[in-house]
């Protein structure tokens, strides 16, 4: 949460205070901080702006020295947000004075402060004795050993013979490139749409207000591109179709303005294939600017309609947004031939276009769980809550200029596949290929012992007061092999997406499933590939409401893929696996 306002009711990341359960903590939201650490081996965490329960991120002592450093072993330095450390006194009122703030977050281990306000309240702080040189030397120890780990004293090091242009080889320009090649998603091709033939195509129409975005994605938080090239997506198509007509229809993603329609209308009868481009952009979401929206504006939806009644030749729409835009009307619109999520590329718009003329067969996933409309308006953005049930705050549609407290209060229907109890738009995992695939478990077992796992977590719990044990220290519990089967005639990549359904799965506070393990993998046509994947111990485990993770016996279901994508041409097997104490 950055900046919003529901219900009459207003906040900014800097004063915000995130209530979260000890459960959706211990579960949900630090899980894959601890993968970074762990696994990662990152050298740098930040802490953020707002409370967690009532303390300050950058002043949390049970996030930054006993979760981080104490149960995870993180051993590098631990930075603020910019002036985060100052909102520990004049945005969330934590302290009563700057010296008490300096005091507070260099005690709950922030090394780094960015910008000034520790450097200009420290010497206070130390004449009042709220802090001892010892406390900063401890913060400096966590810095100069991450700049001795890069050899910051020792010259030459090895970074620093690493010239800037190696940015721009073409080694590393291709690396870019294919990530988007990897990461596109396609969600519909009725009747082969795609891949589509060049050299069938004399006219191709790329429409729609993103069409030409580049530029100000990649100026954002970034620097000059290579060679200073910005190509849209208008530009990677007219490439490989060098007749290319493009209009925007509607002069951004916010507009109901539908003045510009016509000209993209004209423009799409007057070609063979039309690629409409419709999502959001910066305007929309950014940072300390939360999307408030997640269904398309008025303008994008008529030109959406009116383009695709004006055609004969079903239409391929390209969604560009990071934020789950409810994707309705296009799944139900008969003329939308093909629907492909590219995220925001920026300016590898190439690797949209090498999938779409069949360079590439799309291998993406999707990594959100699309929600209906209706779902912005059934719970706030100030909910922190994971799981389903009642709400504190207000719902997200009580009509303006009603007072805050006597709007109604939401109800949570859940947040991400996990927990979310209503019909997605699109589940998260969903993804389409050019070819077909098949899966076979060739190899699985029948039962589990949940001993080792009850004797972990009460060590675990001894020795660090919390519910985390160390990753590596987590065996694996069993393992599946899983043959992955092309039966199509497009060599293409697989992304192997394995699922734990525990037993009373989606209620008690129980997940619906949790995702365990994927591997992404190549198969050529006709051929077969042997995955294996892995649940390990803790994927047995579960938070209850006090934050204790404690082992769930009973019977599982292990599955594979996504059950939506079976019908599609997708694999999807699953098996059942008895947990037992």
């Amino acid at each position: 949460m950055d900046s919003s306002t529901v219900a009459g009711e207003h906040h900014e990341r800097y004063e915000f205070n995130a209530n979260v359960t000890d459960q959706d903590l211990v579960d949900s939201y630090l899980l894959p901080f601890q993968a970074c650490v762990e696994k990662g081996h990152v050298s740098g965490l930040m802490c953020s702006y707002n409370a967690v329960n009532g303390v300050p991120s950058c002043a949390n002592t049970w996030l930054l020295q006993t979760v981080a450093r104490d149960a995870w072993g993180f051993d590098g330095y631990i930075t603020s947000d910019c002036d985060a450390d100052a909102n520990v006194y004049d945005a969330h009122h934590y302290t009563k004075t700057p010296e008490e703030a300096v005091a507070a977050v260099l005690h709950a281990g922030t090394d780094v402060d960015c910008t000034s306000f520790v450097g200009e309240h420290a010497q206070k702080a130390l004449d009042q004795k709220l802090i001892t040189e010892a406390d900063i030397d401890k913060r400096l120890f966590y810095l100069f050993r991450v700049r001795m780990r890069l050899a910051h004293f020792d010259p030459p090091s090895a970074l620093t013979r690493i010239p800037p242009s190696a940015a721009c080889t073409d080694a590393h320009k291709e690396a870019a490139r294919d990530g988007v090649r990897q990461s596109v998603t396609m969600l519909k091709n009725v009747a082969t749409r795609l891949p589509l033939s060049a050299g069938a195509i004399q006219t191709i129409a790329v429409l729609g207000p993103v069409a030409n975005l580049s530029t100000d994605i990649a100026g954002y938080y970034g620097g000059n591109n290579c060679n200073d090239d910005y190509p849209n997506m208008v530009d990677a198509i007219a490439e490989v179709v060098p007749h290319t007509l493009t209009a925007m229809g509607v002069k951004d993603v916010k507009t109901d303005d539908e003045s510009g329609i016509p000209d993209a209308v004209a423009k799409a009868k007057a070609a063979d294939v039309v690629v409409l481009c419709l999502g959001t952009d910066l305007s929309l979401a950014s940072e300390g600017n939360d999307a408030v929206d997640i269904t398309f504006s008025k303008g994008q939806l008529a030109l959406l309609a009116q383009v695709t009644a004006a055609v004969e030749k079903p239409v391929i729409v390209l969604t560009f947004t990071a934020t789950p835009l409810d994707l309705t009307p296009l799944l139900t619109n008969p003329k939308v031939g093909a629907l492909v999520h590219v995220g925001q590329p920026s300016v590898q718009t190439r690797g949209v276009a090498d999938v779409l003329f069949g360079h590439r067969s799309p291998g993406g996933r999707t990594i959100q769980t699309v929600y209906p409309g209706s779902y912005q308006h059934e719970i706030s953005i100030f909910d922190f809550n994971m799981r389903p049930g009642p709400s504190v705050w207000a719902r997200p549609d009580c009509p303006a200029g009603t007072p805050t407290a006597e709007c109604p209060r939401g109800t949570n229907p859940g947040r991400t596949y996990r927990f979310y109890t209503g019909d997605a738009v699109i589940p998260f995992g969903f993804g389409l290929s050019y070819t077909t695939f098949t899966y076979k478990i060739s190899a699985s077992p029948a039962s589990l012992s949940l001993t080792p796992l009850r004797a972990l977590l009460r060590e675990t719990y001894s020795t660090t007061g919390t519910h985390f044990p160390r990753l590596n220290d987590v065996p694996q519990a069993v393992g599946y092999q899983v043959t992955v089967t092309n039966t199509g005639n497009v060599d293409a990549d697989d992304a192997v997406l394995g699922f734990l359904t525990p037993p009373n799965a989606g209620k008690d506070g129980m997940p619906i499933k949790t995702l365990f393990g994927f591997e992404r993998v190549h198969v050529k046509a006709g051929e077969s590939v042997t995955v294996w994947l892995y649940p390990s111990m803790t994927d047995f485990a579960f938070a209850n409401i006090k934050g204790e993770r404690v082992a769930v016996a009973g019977t599982y279901t292990v599955s594979f893929g996504v059950r939506e994508t079976a019908a599609l041409g997708m694999g999807y097997v699953e098996a059942t696996l008895e947990a037992r104490d």
